[in-house]
């Protein structure tokens, strides 16, 4: 979490963030990630579809969940990424949900990402998304 700090306390510009980590496939499994990054030069280079994203079309970032290695279901190997909404080769398909909120489906088609936007560690995400996923369904 070193790094979201990093981001988000030092400065005091106001942000909003969501989070990319269910794909079409994965269902409900938290570790079923074929979303790729994949190490090129001082950065990685993310592939891959996520669905079902809360608010991404007014999101200024978005913590994309993406496998560094292993694979399509192990715990092992997945990483967090912070992505600038914005950026180039990122797509978004949004529509209105059942609930009167809003979602988008997601694409990634080579989205740079340096280095420094890992949330943790490399290939250790599977424990801050668990995490995450659990203090949701207490907040429920």
């Amino acid at each position: 979490m070193k790094h979201l700090v990093k981001y988000f306390v030092v400065t005091s510009i106001s942000l909003f963030c969501t989070f990319a980590y269910a794909e079409q496939k994965s269902r409900f499994d938290l570790e079923d990630v074929i979303t790729s990054a994949r190490k090129e030069g001082d950065g990685f280079v993310l592939n891959g579809q996520k669905s079902m994203v809360q608010n991404a079309e007014t999101a200024d970032h978005i913590i994309v969940a993406a496998r560094t290695s292993g694979g399509q279901i192990d715990k092992d190997g997945i990483t967090l990424f912070l992505v600038d909404a914005n950026s180039k080769g990122l797509s978004m398909d949004n529509f209105p949900t059942v609930d009167g909120l809003r979602a988008s489906e997601i694409t990634l088609e080579n989205v740079s990402v340096s280095e420094d936007r890992i949330i943790g560690n490399i290939d250790e995400g599977f424990e801050i998304l668990q995490s995450i996923a659990n203090d949701a369904i207490l907040a429920l």
